[in-house]
């Protein structure tokens, strides 16, 4: 074979090749139209942005809760964010809640805490969360899941040395009180939880009180509800 032929022999099998990947790569993206569908803006999901979660005016404490408290213990436990508040001055009304209360440490992660908000937003219950630091990512996750209303939720914190309003707390609800160890493992069964029927709580001033059962004045109507 002459080297004009080889050549000319290899110049065209380089073309084929070229061809056969080209003709490779329509039918490839041709197919992927077909498996994917013309993309419609309608079918697009709903965007909602957290400043119009926040935006919501928040209605005014219902009279209520304000002769609720008169004989309501007081604790030093704080809101661990205004924006947590659903009646405006920055309150946040919790009724028939769950509570759990963890003894040390905090909320680190989101992974220690998923299993309990799972089981809470799964039975739609309210759940009172109470312990001492909350991590700045746990902080968020739990906000925007209360204000796109996945979650209803309380987040109090105890920023004394020694616990003692997270003590008082438990005793109050008869919740149990749980370690860091009980809730990376989810050790945390039913049994565990206190309940009240009535939190109230700000993030300014430091106050939170607490009613365990809710009597109205004649002592037969059904308790205060939302």
């Amino acid at each position: 074979m002459t080297a004009a032929g080889f050549w000319l022999i290899l110049g065209a099998g380089l073309t084929l090749l070229v061809g056969a990947i080209w003709a490779d790569r329509r039918t490839r993206m041709r197919n992927g139209r077909t498996h994917l569908g013309a993309f419609d803006p309608k079918d697009a999901p709903e965007y909602v942005h957290i400043s119009d979660l926040k935006s919501q005016k928040l209605p005014g404490l219902p009279p209520e809760v304000f002769s609720a408290e008169q004989n309501a213990p007081h604790l030093a436990l704080r809101l661990l964010d205004t924006r947590f508040a659903t009646y405006s001055g920055g309150n946040s009304v919790l009724y028939d809640a769950s509570v759990l209360v963890l003894s040390d440490t905090g909320i680190l992660e989101i992974r220690e805490i998923v299993r309990v908000l799972q089981r809470a937003a799964a039975s739609n219950t309210p759940l009172l969360l109470a312990t001492t630091t909350v991590a700045s990512d746990v902080h968020e996750t739990l906000l925007a899941n209360h204000l796109a209303g996945k979650l209803t939720l309380q987040v109090l914190c105890d920023d004394s040395a020694d616990g003692a309003a997270l003590r008082e707390l438990a005793l109050i609800s008869a919740a149990t009180l749980i370690t860091h160890e009980d809730l990376i493992a989810d050790d945390v069964p039913p049994e565990v939880y206190g309940h009240l029927a009535l939190s109230v709580a700000t993030a300014d001033p430091v106050r939170a009180w607490v009613v365990k059962e809710l009597v109205s004045p004649t002592g037969f109507e059904p308790a205060l509800q939302p």
